[in-house]
Order: structure tokens, then sequence, then C-alpha cells
């Protein structure tokens, strides 16, 4: 199984120990800011792909880039990958070292309890917070910089529409953090549901509902400059001989 992103360079803590995986980074052409026409792709970086023929680095579900030029990502069997990005190198290939261990305890001796991880938000107080799909025990909880659980952060937050949570952002607001997670969504839906809640109690959360265009489905957020939250929505369609 070959795992491969395409990763748009930002602003760029290592997970824990883990197990050590090779991952090739290639760098691909810049793309000139504002180079369409409307303007809206401005002060790109430039892009970098990672891939793996390690099947342990399979299924990739959400990534975050964090400060020191490193990544974190969650996949769908319940897995952490943390590694370098070589953002300063010049060479158009770097072959780094990454590492991999199951969400919950950090290593990879025993399968992960915390499976179906879809989504990974960076707390500006250290750890991450993750979403979980297909499972009854929780949807949301966070976990330690190693990915081990922190006790009393993890809530059952059910989709009006039934569909998992996919997308997860934390806001910072001086001691006054709030967490957003935001519903997959179903075919032809118009609204985005979700929940926002402090991070320190989950239980006082408050449902949102974002509308959108019919046919998109919410795929990730982010939260913006000014205290407010960026969406991503996304629409995927078959072309011809597609099934």
């Amino acid at each position: 199984m070959k795992f491969q992103i395409l990763l748009l360079l930002a602003l760029a803590a290592s997970a824990g120990p883990g197990t050590s995986v090779k991952v090739t980074v290639r760098r691909r052409p810049t793309i000139p800011g504002n180079s369409r026409p409307d303007g809206s792709i401005k002060d790109l970086v430039g892009v970098l792909e990672l891939d793996s023929e390690d099947k342990k680095l399979g299924g990739v579900s959400g990534l975050r880039v964090l400060q020191g030029e490193r990544f974190v990502a969650v996949t769908s069997d319940g897995s952490w990958i943390s590694g370098a990005l070589p953002v300063q190198s010049e060479e158009e290939e770097v072959t780094v070292t990454a590492k991999v261990g199951a969400i919950g305890t950090g290593t990879v001796d025993s399968a992960s309890q915390y499976l179906g991880a879809d989504g990974v938000a960076l707390d500006p107080d250290g750890g991450f917070w993750v979403t979980f799909k297909g499972t009854e025990e929780r949807s949301v909880a966070k976990f330690t910089e190693d990915f081990k659980p922190v006790p009393d952060t993890e809530a059952r937050w059910g989709c009006p529409d039934s569909s998992p949570l996919s997308a997860i952002a934390v806001i910072p607001a001086g001691g006054m953090d709030r967490l957003v997670a935001l519903c997959a969504g179903i075919d032809n839906s118009t609204v985005t549901n979700g929940f926002v809640a402090p991070v320190s109690n989950l239980t006082a959360w408050e449902p949102i509902h974002i509308p959108h265009r019919e046919g998109y489905r919410a795929t990730g957020v982010a939260a913006g400059p000014t205290g407010g939250v960026l969406l991503l929505n996304r629409r995927y369609e078959f072309g011809p001989g597609d099934e």
C-alpha cells in the first residue's frame, strides 16, 4: 500500500517513540502567487509530495503542519504519523525518517483501540484533538504530544444526519479556546452541521448549522485570523468510465 500526500506548504514536536519508517519527500514546482484569474492563490510557497511504500503509512485521513518543519497525521486504522518536512532543502527528492504508532499507546506493538480517526487539530496548549467515525465509544478526544489519551476529554457527539465528524479545529481565544467539529454530511444536503464547545468543558456544546451549495460536503476546517473559522467543502463527481 502506498502512502502519498500532496502538501501545500504554509507555516511550518515530534510525536512519541513509535516505529521508524522511510518517507520520500519530493519537491514539486512552485506555483506563483496570484496565478489564477480570480486571485484565489496567493503567496503559495510550494508543494511537497510525501511518498512511502510502507503499508503502515496507508489510509491517511487527517494532517497538520507543525512549527519546526514537521507534520503530524492520523489514519483510519487508528495510527499516528509524525515526521520532518525539509522545507528549506533545495533537493528535488529527500528521504526522511518518520515515526508511526498506534493512537492511545504510541507504539505499534498492538492494534489501536482508537479506530476510525478522521481529523486532527493542534491544541495551543499542547497535544492534539482527534475526531473518530464509526465508533460507539467516542467521536472526539484529546491526546498528548505522544498520542496518549488525556483523561476526561472524550465526548460522543451524534450528528443529526448520522454522518461522522470529519473536520476539527481549535479556535484560540486567550484562555477560552473553543473546539469546532463538523459533520461529514450526506448527499444532496445544503447544510453543514457541527458542534462548538469550550475545550475545558466539552459537555457545554452548542450545535452549529452552516449553509452550503448542494452536492458539497465538509472536509476541512481551520481557525481564521480574526477568531472565526475557514470551512472547506468538497464535491466529487465520477468521470466517464468511473464506477
